[in-house]
């Protein structure tokens, strides 16, 4: 017994030249051959279990850890996690909230006329078959992800961080040039719905409180406020606009309950509200899919989690109560506005409460 654990130590400390050399020595046989068997087999297992313990806190390279012997019989020994702990990454509800962050914004104040125009039963199914498409869709992306990792083992998954890191590894350079155009063509398009509503929202104040008549028009406002866009494109760390970006979450939330509160004030025009109107769903059908079709920026909030192998159902969780959100908030202001709401809801509150 004392030679086979003597020589599992000696290769031990081949293994690995940083061990000390009074850490390879064993309990001699001699030393132990008066001791009483259970005595003995405790003190040969303490001694075996601390230069284990030695090993696996002092070698510099994990790889010989999962190599030695220990790691091998029969997984006794568990080797520590690949991924040093981060004090910065967040947990399941975090990612949730991220994910619900993502997808919610000003593009849910044209939910009421979608549904006013495309029908409370379609819209609501397209709600619905949106969320199901994209939350699937997802999945494909980090399946890809993972199989192609696995079958490639050039890269670790702490390498591949975001949405372009997955292009590159699952399409290559030239698959990945196009994602980075895609993408680009996709910011410019909302970045033109924002300006949009941000046009629309100055004409409802300036119609509100009689300002001049050219600060009433949407094409003009567009063009005042465009330069001030195209400034923002200077900004090199998007950290520059967070403290923007919360006042402008907490501006869309507040924005809502008004919208909801002046709605619940008029008189129910269900009646006056179509089923599904298929002919318009060309019209209504970008306003949902503007919502939830978020994939670019879902990677960078799956790569910051403690166990990213549990972002699905975090992000699952956030699609489906976002979901819930923009049914009750659409449904509510076509009902309330009936068929004459306007394409931004917020407009419907010029005049005041």
């Amino acid at each position: 017994m004392s030679s086979t654990i003597s020589s599992m130590q000696s290769l031990n400390c081949r293994m690995n030249k940083s061990f000390p050399r009074k850490s390879c020595v064993t309990p001699k046989a001699s030393t132990l051959r008066g001791v009483v068997p259970a005595e003995r087999k405790r003190l040969v297992s303490r001694s075996t279990r601390s230069q284990v313990k030695f090993h696996y806190t002092n070698t510099s390279d994990r790889r010989s850890v999962a190599a030695s012997p220990y790691a091998a019989a029969g997984g006794a020994i568990n080797p520590p996690s690949a991924e040093p702990e981060d004090g910065s990454k967040i947990g399941d509800s975090a990612a949730t909230a991220s994910v619900m962050k993502a997808v919610m914004g000003a593009g849910c104040f044209a939910l009421p006329w979608s549904f006013a125009n495309g029908g409370l039963v379609l819209t609501t199914i397209s709600l619905v078959t949106m969320c199901i498409v994209c939350l699937k869709t997802l999945q494909f992306i980090f399946k890809a992800r993972d199989v192609k990792l696995a079958l490639d083992g050039s890269k670790t998954l702490s390498e591949v961080e975001n949405y372009i890191d997955i292009s590159e590894l699952t399409l290559g350079g030239k698959g990945s040039m196009v994602v980075r155009i895609v993408m680009c063509l996709t910011a410019f398009g909302v970045c033109s719905a924002y300006l949009v509503f941000i046009a629309s929202t100055f004409v409802t104040i300036a119609s509100s409180y009689n300002w001049p008549l050219a600060l009433q028009s949407e094409k003009t406002m567009i063009y005042v406020i465009s330069p001030f866009m195209i400034a923002l494109a200077w900004l090199r760390s998007i950290s520059g606009v967070s403290i923007i970006s919360i006042f402008g979450n907490i501006s869309v939330l507040v924005g809502m309950a008004f919208v909801l509160y002046d709605a619940l004030k008029n008189p129910i025009a269900l009646s006056s509200l179509p089923l599904a109107v298929p002919t318009q769903f060309s019209a209504y059908v970008g306003s949902v899919a503007f919502l939830f079709l978020v994939h670019f920026a879902l990677p960078d909030i799956e790569a910051n989690m403690v166990e990213r192998k549990n972002f699905m159902s975090s992000a699952g969780k956030g699609y489906w109560l976002c979901a819930l959100i923009c049914f009750v908030f659409g449904g509510v202001g076509a009902i309330g506005y009936g068929p004459q709401v306007k394409s931004v809801a917020i407009a419907m509150l010029e005049g005041g409460f």
